[in-house]
């Protein structure tokens, strides 16, 4: 990798197709249709494209925010849903110019410019038993490729880790909870909290 070593020469790279057909990135407008607190750290932001995106359920778009002279990119939080709609999971970051900006007052009706799909991330064809490992709002784009499952009947067995700090940090319980009750295999979610007591359960 580029960031572990200093290639020498020119190399060739070969990577293997997870999703499919190629999806063509577009650049459109978006309006904020919606803010939601999730936890104390964490919106998730509904946006409404001028221009339909397609994208696979685990892929991101790049959030570009002219107000605050701000690009982000964050991954689908959901699967693509019928009215066009699209959500992303935003943290609050100390000194963050989006993040900053997104949770200084109600951004309802402020528009942004979207440019997606992008990324290989996504759903393996395989009867395996998946393990997820998720960590904050890394959760965003497993949930959006657990419930795309969900809406196509495939039923696999999963595992889903989930890594937070303390116990408020996790967030979208209720929704993993529904997801638990409509799956058709096994699904076991396990908190993996980094600061919690000892004596915390």
């Amino acid at each position: 990798l580029g960031c572990q070593c200093i290639p020498k020469e020119d190399l060739e790279i070969e990577l293997d197709t997870v999703l499919g057909q190629a999806l063509v990135p577009i650049e459109t407008s978006a309006l904020i249709s919606k803010q939601k607190r999730l936890a104390h750290d964490i919106v998730e932001m509904e946006v409404v494209p001028d221009k339909q995106i397609a994208f696979y359920p685990g892929q991101y778009a790049d959030v570009e925010c002219a107000e605050c002279s701000a690009v982000r990119s964050y991954s689908f939080s959901a699967p693509p849903q019928p009215d066009g709609s699209l959500s992303f999971h935003v943290r609050l970051v100390p000194g963050g110019v989006f993040s900053g900006w997104l949770f200084g007052g109600d951004r309802t009706g402020a528009t942004l410019t979207l440019r997606a799909p992008y990324g290989q991330f996504g759903l393996h064809e395989s009867n395996a038993t998946m393990v997820c490992v998720a960590g904050g709002t890394g959760l965003a784009p497993i949930k959006c490729v657990l419930q795309s499952m969900t809406q196509a009947q495939r039923e696999r067995d999963v595992l889903l880790f989930f890594g937070a700090r303390q116990q408020r940090d996790l967030y979208c319980l209720d929704e993993i909870e529904a997801l638990q009750l409509d799956w058709g295999g096994r699904f076991e979610l396990i908190p993996v909290l980094s600061e919690e007591s000892s004596t915390s359960s």
